[in-house]
């Protein structure tokens, strides 16, 4: 907030003030705040500024999915995102994104190709491990699972991935 205030021009602040409000939003910080709301014009005033803004075309696309019933301008965001820069987070994002429309093999390949890029960004295997189950592979769903497991066994979503898959294959 203090960034845009001492200057209000820099699309980057404005950016970054989006995402701390969608993550606020998302992670339920401050109820009372309208977060989602304030990540958007936080955001639109970015890419005002940068039309060609990465940073603000993936959180666009994040909050425009979580707060509309707009998917292809949500998706619009994404891809252009991508086709601007890459980052790591941008992918799980779209993962998600994929995985709330069902579409579970986009969702594995984007994934897949996100821990070729990105090796060591830890939450891949397990967006990769989630997409596998919900598209119904679940051998590979375990397969990833427990490789997730190996290295932090108490992480949640692995773990239910793991079960249900497990429970699947009888």
């Amino acid at each position: 907030q203090g960034a845009v205030e001492e200057n209000p021009q820099w699309a980057d602040a404005w950016a970054s003030l989006g995402e701390a409000h969608y993550t606020a939003a998302f992670r339920y910080v401050d109820p009372e705040t309208d977060h989602w709301g304030k990540a958007r014009t936080a955001l639109d005033r970015a890419l005002s500024l940068d039309p060609d803004h990465p940073r603000a075309h993936a959180a666009m696309g994040f909050v425009l999915h979580r707060q509309t019933d707009d998917p292809d301008r949500a998706e619009a965001h994404f891809l252009r995102a991508f086709s601007l820069d890459s980052d790591v987070y941008w992918h799980c994002g779209y993962v998600f994104f994929l995985l709330w429309r069902s579409r579970y093999d986009e969702a594995i390949d984007i994934a897949r190709r996100a821990e070729a890029q990105y090796p060591f960004y830890e939450p891949l295997p397990g967006l990769w491990a989630t997409s596998a189950r919900c598209a119904g592979r679940h051998e590979e769903a375990i397969r990833l699972a427990r490789g997730v497991l190996a290295r932090r066994p108490r992480a949640s979503a692995p773990i239910r991935d793991l079960a249900l898959s497990l429970s699947r294959l009888g």
